[in-house]
């Protein structure tokens, strides 16, 4: 696979996502996570898990996926199929809260880790509506989306104001401490 996962149909968030491929990349990353934790000894909480484009997609999937709650998740430039695994998921997983008790539920990394999107208002080839539904649908089943940044006048591409936002998520999110704001 030379990509994070195969697209059929076209970038339409209406077409189909092609699962199989999804979880061969979402696997190898979190096989990489576990990795970390079990045999370098990196706390989950200091992990961060993103991408640009297809490889936000990917984390959001990734994430979704993982047993650990990471420090940070970010997808810039991203979004998820209408059809996409990650919805059935967590909807069966939020429905099971009225069956079972919190501390008795598997961790979904997706639910507990902090969130950051953003997208180029002028996108033209990942349409900001996409990233837009996915963030607010996300939220919507309790997914921790710290931001969605519509960034003006950027295209399918990562901007200094985006990056800058970001890495200061990240240096919250991870518990560091900035020595000045961050700017590129």
């Amino acid at each position: 696979m030379r990509i994070w996962f195969d697209r059929y149909g076209g970038m339409d968030p209406q077409n189909s996502e092609d699962t199989p491929s999804v979880e061969e990349s979402a696997s190898r990353l979190n096989e990489l996570i576990d990795d970390l934790i079990t045999n370098r000894g990196i706390p989950p909480e200091k992990i961060a898990l993103g991408g640009f484009s297809m490889g936000g997609g990917i984390a959001l999937q990734t994430a979704a996926r993982s047993s650990h709650t990471l420090g940070a998740v970010f997808a810039l430039s991203s979004y998820l199929c209408n059809d996409s695994w990650v919805w059935k998921e967590l909807e069966k997983y939020n429905a099971s809260t009225t069956r079972r008790n919190e501390k008795q539920r598997k961790v979904n990394g997706l639910l507990t880790s902090p969130v950051f999107m953003a997208h180029g208002s002028s996108d033209d080839f990942v349409l900001p509506k996409w990233g837009k539904d996915t963030a607010s649908r996300l939220k919507s089943l309790g997914v921790d989306i710290q931001q969605f940044l519509l960034v003006p006048g950027a295209g399918h591409q990562m901007t200094r104001e985006e990056l800058e936002e970001l890495f200061q998520f990240l240096f919250i999110s991870l518990d560091q401490k900035p020595t000045r704001k961050i700017e590129l």
